[in-house]
C-alpha cells in the first residue's frame, strides 16, 4: 500500500546543519494536510549550492571529501515529522524554536512574510550513503496521473512513468513513500 509522504526541499547549507544533528526543526510558510508523525524526504536544492560552496571555500577540501558535488540535485535521506510547531510570532518569542532552526530573529522575521510560520521537528534522521534521484519517487495526487488525464490506466500505477517525480518542490509536495519500507506512520 502506498502511503503519503512529503518530499521537502532544503538549501544545502540547512541539509549540512541537519545532517550533523545541530538543525532539528525545519522551518516553512504552511504544512501538510496530513497528522503527524509523517515521513519526509529532503531533497538537496541546487539553489544555494554557489553559496554554500563559497563558504566552503576557505575548506574546500570539504566540499570533496563529503561528496557535496554527489548531493545537490538528489534526495539524500528522510526523518519523520513527529510534530509540528505553529509559530505566530515570526520567531519572535521562541527561542527555543528559533534555535532548533539555527535561525536568528532577523531571519525568522524576514522569511515569515505571512502568519503563522510552522517549525516541522526532525527526528528519525536517516542519511542515505547514496543520493536518490528525483525519478525514484511517485507524485501522490490520491489517484493516478493517467486516470486523471483521462487515459487508460498503466498496467500498474507503481511503474507508470506518468507518477514519477520529475521537478524538484519549490517548498514541498505530497510523494508516496518508497516500496520498500514498512513503517506504520
Amino acid at each position: 500500500m502506498n502511503t503519503k509522504a512529503v518530499l521537502i526541499s532544503i538549501n544545502p547549507k540547512w541539509c549540512k546543519l541537519i545532517m550533523g544533528g545541530q538543525k532539528t526543526v525545519e522551518v516553512r510558510k504552511s504544512r501538510p494536510k496530513i497528522d503527524t508523525p509523517f515521513k519526509c524526504y529532503i531533497y538537496c536544492s541546487l539553489p544555494g549550492a554557489k553559496e554554500f560552496y563559497m563558504e566552503l571555500q576557505n575548506g574546500v577540501d570539504k566540499w570533496y571529501e563529503e561528496k557535496w558535488y554527489e548531493k545537490r540535485g538528489k534526495v539524500i535521506g528522510e526523518f519523520v515529522c513527529d510534530n509540528i510547531i505553529e509559530d505566530w510570532t515570526g520567531g519572535h518569542n521562541t527561542a527555543l524554536y528559533r534555535d532548533a532552526a539555527c535561525l536568528p530573529v532577523g531571519e525568522a522575521a524576514a522569511y515569515c512574510t505571512q502568519f503563522p510560520m510552522y517549525g516541522w521537528h526532525i527526528s528519525d534522521l536517516k542519511i542515505y550513503d547514496t543520493p536518490k534521484e528525483l525519478s525514484e519517487f511517485k507524485q501522490y495526487n490520491g489517484h493516478c496521473y493517467y486516470e486523471h488525464l483521462g487515459f487508460a490506466i498503466p498496467k500498474s500505477c507503481n511503474e507508470c512513468d506518468g507518477c514519477k517525480v520529475t521537478r524538484s518542490p519549490q517548498s514541498w509536495r505530497y510523494v508516496r513513500r518508497l516500496h520498500n519500507e514498512n513503517r506504520a506512520y
